[in-house]
């Protein structure tokens, strides 16, 4: 068994899961533009891109 039974939450894979991470996110979203760093973020997944030495 992979996973635990649960009664409580959002199923993974749902269609609420990325409604509810754009809500959560879009915070972050406006304070990396804030900031100017260049990213990218799909749903849950994000890349945030910088320059290195």
């Amino acid at each position: 068994r992979l996973f635990e039974r649960t009664e409580i939450g959002v199923p993974q894979g749902g269609p609420l899961s990325p409604l509810l991470s754009n809500v959560m996110l879009n915070e972050l979203d406006k304070e990396l533009e804030r900031r100017g760093h260049r990213y990218v973020r799909y749903a849950d997944d994000c890349m945030i891109f910088c320059k290195s030495k």
